[in-house]
């Protein structure tokens, strides 16, 4: 366990925000995090990061971080995943080298601080079907939980099992199942009304070794078609498909996919994707269609979901409707949009003040409303 006071927090935000906390804590067990909890020494509030790749810290801020150093891989046996409701508290690393069981399901659990594209990669490698469209998606295992991420069709709600936490206002092992955490569209209750309540431990997630890849969207569709016939085969051929596509190669098409699109935070500090992508009723996606049919310019692309009343919705992609007003490329001393994708909003310099990002946010969020009708609601937490 490691304890550090008055902590500079910019080598953990990858925005690289300068911002500092009174005091930042690594733990490495159950155990040390509830002794954590008992230290009446370090100032509250609580509050728990995985990597920062989600966060755009706007000030100091005035508590105590907490970061887990819970990492290990262990996959799970069926006697094992029988008694996951039990309060058996994980305190020691696993072996990431252990095999997995045979059968056409298959359980994991992981700390939660475990780099998240490092599950993805083992559970590609290990030819398991369910993370390999999330790959390369920055950050840790515990934060994917509370955000819900997803890319390309799947989102981690998709995956879990079971998530164990320790409770912030009482120090306990509680065992959390998905159905109760409210999930949708990069929203958890951990968001919501469980906010600074759970530091997450671990996640059980559930990956598959049947044949079932996620190729919903277009893009991606086409992209292993064209492998598929590469190789000899056709994609039309669902069996000759299974017998040459393997999680691990629609893992490398989705990283060159975002290769492609997004920066790597080596090149500039971001948060990846910045707004989410508005999800609307289909009277306003026609009035949207109208406005581009006056303005002359392409109909929008869309994908359709349904709400939690069942009624079809039209999700946009925030980006074209960026790009459309203009963006894309924009510099402003410290900050820019990137010139590859819009969505993604950088710390060009590595000076950007919160006011500099904060401004530019609103000015996009300004621009879409007055030309389209539109809100865009940021998806990287402001802290």
């Amino acid at each position: 366990m490691k304890i550090e006071y008055n902590k500079d927090l910019s080598s953990h935000n990858t925005f690289r925000m300068k911002a500092r906390a009174a005091a930042f804590v690594e733990y490495e067990s159950i155990v040390e995090l509830q002794q954590l909890l008992a230290d009446e020494s370090l100032s509250r509030p609580f509050m728990c990061i995985g990597a920062g790749s989600n966060i755009l810290f706007i000030g100091d801020f005035p508590g105590t971080i907490l970061h887990s150093a819970i990492r290990f891989i262990q996959p799970l046996s069926s006697n094992r995943l029988a008694s996951i409701d039990d309060k058996e508290a994980l305190t020691e690393n696993r072996d990431l080298g252990v095999e997995v069981e045979q059968g056409s399901e298959v359980f994991v659990e992981l700390g939660s601080g475990v780099v998240f594209d490092d599950f993805c990669l083992w559970a590609a490698s290990k030819g398991l079907w369910g993370a390999e469209n999330l790959s390369y998606i920055p950050g840790e295992v515990g934060a994917s939980v509370v955000q819900n991420v997803g890319a390309y069709g799947v989102e981690a709600k998709d995956l879990i099992a079971q998530i164990k936490a320790v409770d912030l206002l009482t120090a306990e092992l509680v065992n959390i199942k998905p159905e109760d955490c409210d999930y949708g569209y990069r929203h958890s209750r951990f968001k919501t009304q469980w906010k600074g309540r759970y530091a997450i431990t671990s996640v059980i997630f559930r990956l598959s070794r049947v044949y079932s890849p996620n190729l919903s969207y277009g893009h991606l569709k086409s992209a292993v078609a064209q492998m598929i016939s590469r190789l000899g085969g056709s994609f039309e051929d669902k069996t000759c498909g299974e017998g040459i596509i393997k999680p691990i190669h629609i893992r490398e098409l989705i990283i060159s996919i975002r290769k492609d699109k997004l920066p790597e935070v080596s090149e500039f500090g971001s948060a990846g994707s910045f707004f989410k992508n508005p999800v609307i009723a289909k009277e306003q996606f026609d009035k949207l269609c109208e406005t581009c049919k006056i303005e002359d310019i392409a109909e929008p692309p869309y994908y359709l979901v349904t709400d939690e009343n069942g009624q079809m919705q039209y999700k946009v992609p925030a980006a074209w409707l960026i790009e459309k007003c203009g963006w894309k490329g924009l510099e402003r001393q410290n900050v820019a949009v990137y010139s590859k994708q819009p969505l993604v909003l950088i710390n060009k310099t590595g000076r950007a003040s919160a006011e500099e990002i904060l401004q530019l946010e609103h000015d996009i969020q300004d621009s879409v409303y007055k030309r389209f009708g539109i809100a865009l609601h940021p998806e990287v937490e402001h802290l």
